[in-house]
Order: C-alpha cells, then structure tokens, then sequence
C-alpha cells in the first residue's frame, strides 16, 4: 500500500507540473527572469561603458599631465639655454673690451718708441 501510495504521488506531482496553473506559473517566472536578465545584462553594459569612459579620462589626464611637465621642462631648459648664451655674450664682450685695451696699450707703446726714437734723432 505504502509503495503504491509513493507511486500515486510521483504520478500527481509528474501531472501536477502540467496543471495549468503551475505551467502559467512558470511561464510568468521565466517571463519575469529574463526581464531581470535583460535589465541586469544592461546594467553590466552600462557599468563596462562607464569604465572604459573613466580609464579613458584616466589616460587623457594622466597625458595632459606628462605633456604639460614635459613643456614646462623644455621650457625651464630653454631658459637655461638663454642665460647661457647670455653669458657667454658677456664673456665675448669682456674678452673683446680686453683685446681693445691690449691694442690700446701696444699701440700707446708704439707711439712713446716712436718719439723716443725722433728726439734721439733731434
């Protein structure tokens, strides 16, 4: 009696899965499931897109940044160049100045040898 007893319940429940209450019950849950798997599904895509937008931000500043440092560099460069040349004009003009007064006095020189040579011949 018990046996068949198990038997008649598992024949009921194998009928009851196609009782049309439990299939429209499924067919609501499935519905109901792949709507929360479209809206999941977009939320994931939204999410990956709003990553890729923010690494993408990332990089375009942490860019930014690199070129801005590298202009100011050559910028600080550039000005090292100018004093340097700078100097080196003041060198230039300061070894010409001593090269004008080296001329001034050779020919200051030249000129007392001259008149000492024309008042020895007086």
């Amino acid at each position: 009696m018990r046996l068949e007893h198990q038997v008649s319940v598992v024949q009921s429940s194998r009928l009851s899965s196609f009782h049309p209450n439990n299939v429209a019950f499924r067919s609501k849950s499935a519905k109901k499931m792949k709507k929360k798997k479209k809206f999941i599904i977009i939320i994931i895509i939204i999410f990956i897109i709003m990553c890729i937008i923010i690494i993408f931000i990332v990089i375009l500043l942490t860019f930014t940044t690199i070129i801005i440092f590298i202009i100011i560099i050559i910028i600080i460069i550039i000005i090292i160049l100018l004093l340097l040349l700078l100097f080196l004009l003041f060198l230039l003009l300061l070894l010409l100045l001593i090269i004008i007064i080296i001329i001034e006095i050779v020919s200051i020189s030249i000129i007392i040898v001259k008149i000492s040579m024309f008042k020895d011949s007086i």
